[in-house]
């Protein structure tokens, strides 16, 4: 139970992050790399989503039109707009800025158009509720957790490994953080 860092004061934005998310996610977002934030309710990822992406720095990406159906981001907004369900305001407000929410109360075309552009590093933070974390192959440098519970209740150990997994991962990443900052080298 040793400290290992203190962000800054000034990190919180003028108290604006107290819990200075958006400076862990500018850290690892100015690399290069992505983040995943897991939140307990599709309410709270729609408002970090939205958090985090007013204050995200920018950032640039490396995705080439051969590389991908979504070319940029823009793109991937058109493509959500032309969904059944048509494009969600938190998401129209989000992507710009390369961060967006993924919920159960996406509809399937959503969650795809935003898991493809996630991976292809035109998003780099991803805030999610634990479903994301059963069968969704979404790798991130650094795994962030809002609060210690799915729903209302606490994560257990193995809910938590699950989760926390999804920070470097094997053959796609060298390493991965977690909440407590347990540093993966592979």
């Amino acid at each position: 139970m040793e400290l290992s860092r203190t962000i800054s004061k000034a990190a919180d934005l003028g108290g604006k992050d107290p819990d200075h998310v958006v400076e862990l996610c500018n850290e690892v977002v100015q690399e290069g790399q992505s983040v995943l934030i897991f939140c307990s309710s599709r309410k709270g990822c729609e408002s970090t989503a939205r958090h985090v992406g007013k204050f995200l720095k920018s950032f640039t990406t490396n995705v080439q039109e051969s590389d991908c159906e979504f070319p940029d981001i823009t793109s991937a907004i058109d493509s959500l707009r032309k969904c059944p369900a048509g494009l969600d305001p938190i998401l129209e407000e989000t992507l710009p800025s390369g961060v967006a929410f993924h919920h159960a109360g996406l509809t399937v075309e959503e969650r795809e158009i935003i898991e493809t552009c996630y991976r292809k590093g035109l998003l780099r933070v991803l805030t999610a509720t634990s479903t994301l974390a059963a069968g969704v192959n979404l790798p991130a440098r650094r795994v962030i957790f809002r609060q210690p519970k799915i729903g209302r209740d606490f994560i257990d150990g193995t809910r938590y490994k699950q989760m926390a997994g999804r920070a470097g991962r094997t053959g796609i990443d060298t390493k991965g953080e977690s909440p407590d900052w347990y540093e993966v080298i592979l």
